[in-house]
């Protein structure tokens, strides 16, 4: 039965939802109110803009850091595996990802040279971590790691959902720099952290097997915690929908802090550098803590006698089976928690070659306590008319994944609408996609007119991303 709960939650892990991605076509679109997500000091040219329901910006997508193509070819019709060449390329650590953020309200105004924005979106994230060791001891076996520590370190899941409260506030200090802030509460609803380190290594004399291991779970909300105890609540999560005010519940508190700056170095050359998702949730309500630390476990195996039989009774499963969850039975406690964000640096450079054609450039890192994503980006943007403006983008990452997202945004009557994506190829070829992914939303807008002396000066916000 426990093996049953096991799979289940990883398959939540894999249909939960969050809010993760690079958001490099977002972050490219300079003059849409959203763009300031990504970098808190733009500035977009509208007296000021209102989100329109059902859909101010709605952002969903999935990622994964594992390549599948290069686990088969296709030869003459036939497919042929690479499983070892797969392994040897596979990342330390692969991640799969999948999420939504939603915004049910924002606005934005400006005033003389400062731009004030309010928003309120419900996020949620979630991740599974499977470790590249879990794969080759599956393919290979331990024989081909004797004496080597088989790693499981990071393996896990997490997953968060909260509400943002935020508001953001950026300032023209000169007519060539503008910096900016955006200051979020954050409201906890659920969360699940888990923190592993887990070894395997087969003995080179006996080849006993022992493992090493320090798990620590941690999770707050309407969470089955059936797969840790027996006296768990049947339907966590309809006990917790049947209060209602547990969703706008401040019990578990947080904030979150973007910082943003963006400078033209002439008229035709602007850099730009943001880093975002200072943070953290302290976790209160509903609190569960499951710990084993400094576990180490030793198999010595099934003993065959000479004429290899094999001599054990019915029960010498069902007791081997209790004397492994004895020994990871978990220390639990219900200590309040933090889980933190994950921080996020993009940093900038972008050329304008006239009013109507920007090229740039993008490095994006996504900072993370089991691995490390960097990805660098090529942009082409593209005023086609006063009303349209398209954006495109080709990115390649630290983990040999390339792809080209694009965008466009559309205004109509006061209506300023767009849609764009980080990966168009995946919608075309999904079963190979690394990263399938959609923004999309609504805006009125209100553009303020230009001075006159700002007609005859190139400014960052006549160039739209």
């Amino acid at each position: 039965m426990i093996y049953k709960k096991v799979y289940l939650l990883a398959l939540i892990s894999l249909i939960s939802i969050s809010g993760f991605s690079q958001d490099i076509s977002r972050h490219s679109m300079h003059n849409l109110p959203s763009a300031s997500l990504t970098n808190a000091s733009f500035f977009p040219d509208f007296r000021y803009s209102v989100g329109i329901l059902p859909f101010p910006q709605f952002y969903f997508g999935f990622e994964t850091n594992l390549r599948i193509r290069n686990l088969y070819s296709i030869q003459d019709s036939t497919v042929i595996l690479h499983v070892n060449d797969f392994l040897n390329k596979m990342p330390k650590v692969n991640y799969f990802r999948i999420g939504l953020d939603y915004e049910i309200l924002s606005g934005s105004f400006k005033i003389k040279k400062n731009y004030f924005s309010l928003a309120f979106t419900t996020h949620m994230s979630s991740e599974l971590r499977l470790p590249r060791d879990l794969f080759a001891l599956a393919w290979r076996g331990n024989g081909a790691f004797i004496g080597d520590r088989i790693s499981f370190d990071g393996l896990g899941v997490d997953f968060a959902a909260y509400n943002e409260y935020a508001i953001g506030y950026s300032r023209e200090i000169t007519d060539k720099l503008n910096v900016g802030i955006r200051y979020s509460l954050l409201q906890g609803i659920a969360n699940l952290k888990t923190s592993t380190k887990i070894g395997l290594t087969t003995d080179t004399g006996t080849y006993w097997l022992h493992a090493d291991y320090d798990i620590n779970v941690s999770m707050s909300g309407p969470i089955d915690t059936s797969l840790f105890s027996d006296n768990s609540n049947e339907d966590p999560l309809g006990d917790f929908l049947g209060t209602p005010s547990n969703l706008f519940s401040f019990s578990n508190f947080g904030f979150g802090i973007d910082l943003g700056a963006d400078y033209d170095l002439s008229d035709n050359f602007n850099i730009a550098l943001s880093l975002n998702d200072l943070g953290y949730i302290k976790w209160k309500n509903d609190v569960k803590n499951y710990a084993i630390e400094g576990g180490l476990l030793s198999f010595k195996g099934i003993e065959i006698d000479s004429s290899f039989n094999i001599e054990f009774d019915s029960t010498f499963f069902s007791n081997l089976q209790d004397s492994i969850f004895s020994l990871l039975e978990p220390k639990k406690t219900s200590e309040p928690y933090r889980s933190s964000l994950a921080p996020k640096l993009y940093m900038t450079l972008s050329y304008a070659y006239n009013e109507k054609n920007r090229f740039g450039f993008v490095f994006y890192n996504h900072f993370h306590k089991d691995y490390n994503m960097a990805s660098f980006s090529l942009l082409y943007n593209r005023k086609l008319w006063k009303f349209i403006d398209l954006a495109g983008n080709y990115t390649f990452n630290t983990f040999g994944q390339n792809r080209f997202g694009a965008g466009v945004s559309l205004r109509i009557m006061g209506s300023n609408f767009y849609i764009m994506t980080n990966d168009v190829g995946s919608f075309f070829n999904p079963a190979n996609a690394n990263n399938i992914n959609l923004n999309f939303g609504c805006y009125y807008v209100k553009r303020k007119p230009p001075k006159e002396k700002d007609k005859l000066k190139k400014k960052k916000s006549d160039f739209e991303f």
